[in-house]
């Protein structure tokens, strides 16, 4: 098997992590449903080019779990897309979609790719992190 970047996945992860703690708090911001927008909006663009070029980097590398990364990755391009479809409604979706984003990444980042790029990502004062050594003894 080739290699397929993994340093550029665990910086794609870690940025994706950090767009989503910034739509978490602009959900709780005083202009809520203006900032909200924005974040999403780079949410939705970096989550659609990361997971496109992901899937890409896991092809041509023959990766035995594409099947899986693409299923998965399924799950939130259309979640992404039932929100970015009801522009006018975000403030009422996005709660559940800040919810479907926690367990999304729960499952695909730290348990799918933790098996790929074995750089967990973990929760500490309501914000994703890297793990910079999740090994270290």
């Amino acid at each position: 098997m080739k290699s397929f970047g993994i340093q550029r996945i665990l910086r794609d992860h870690l940025r994706l992590a950090e767009l989503a703690n910034e739509l978490s708090d602009a959900m709780f911001s005083s202009e809520a449903h203006f900032i909200a927008h924005d974040s999403f909006r780079r949410f939705f663009d970096y989550a659609i080019r990361c997971l496109d070029d992901e899937e890409e980097s896991l092809f041509a590398s023959s990766h035995p779990h594409l099947f899986r990364h693409r299923v998965e990755h399924l799950q939130l391009r259309c979640k992404l897309q039932a929100v970015a479809d009801k522009p006018l409604e975000i403030m009422y979706h996005l709660p559940d979609f800040i919810l479907f984003l926690h367990d999304w990444i729960i499952a695909h980042i730290l348990l799918t790719e933790q098996s790929v790029t074995l750089k967990p990502l973990a929760m500490h004062e309501n914000h994703w992190h890297l793990v910079d050594d999740c090994f270290s003894t």
